[in-house]
């Protein structure tokens, strides 16, 4: 972060990065140059690399499910299911580290979270949750009647980019599939390997063919 703002400072361009740097060099109190690295950092974790995730764990989930594909292209389900069911399945981020517990919690059943331990919020659980969607709670399924999911977050923590994330997804997702009818994968999906993060959920590279092989 601190290479880019440096470059970015000496050769400012048409990007959200040189704005930011240029709301803090024109008045300090706006933002610290702490804040200004964190504030680059948060938009490149939460607005580039969770929107990559999801278009991978799309692409796959469709790919591997033709016949939820071909719902979609026959009108018989809408983009708007795969993102839920999506986002509900394969959270692009699956956990976030760390909140510490302020004081004791008691969730019950003689299960306290005693203060000052850390807690680490697991986004993906309650999507594979069975007793919230039943024993198909891990399978994709983009005709189930309950899609909810906490990818967007909750309450006063609802992402702010959620209508545009859903904008984005939707352009793309239908973009590319028109554009590529015939897009399958490259590979096994077994040999598709995960990040090496337990934070993002997503693979390291996503190989497809655009075209039908002859």
């Amino acid at each position: 972060m601190a290479e880019l703002i440096a470059k970015k400072r000496a050769n400012p361009a048409q990007d959200i990065t040189s704005d930011l740097i240029a709301a803090r060099d024109e008045d300090g109190s706006r933002l610290s140059e702490q804040e200004l690295a964190d504030t680059i950092f948060a938009i490149l974790g939460a607005g580039s690399e969770t929107t990559i995730n999801f278009f991978d764990n799309a692409i796959t989930a469709l790919l591997t499910h033709p016949g939820q594909l071909a719902l979609v292209r026959s009108g018989e389900a809408t983009w708007n299911d795969v993102i839920d069911e999506t986002l509900r399945v394969e959270s692009p981020l699956a956990s976030l580290p760390l909140r510490y517990a302020v004081e004791d919690i008691d969730l019950g059943e003689g299960v306290t979270i005693p203060q000052g331990e850390p807690i680490l919020v697991n986004y993906a659980a309650i999507g594979r949750d069975p007793s919230l969607h039943g024993e198909s709670a891990c399978e994709f399924d983009i005709t189930r009647a309950d899609k909810e999911h906490l990818s967007f977050g909750y309450g006063p923590h609802f992402c702010l980019g959620a209508g545009i994330a859903r904008l984005v997804a939707t352009i793309g997702l239908s973009t590319l599939f028109e554009r590529y009818p015939d897009l399958s994968l490259a590979v096994d999906p077994a040999d598709l390997e995960p990040l090496s993060t337990f934070i993002m959920n997503g693979h390291r590279a996503l190989p497809v063919r655009l075209n039908a092989v002859a």
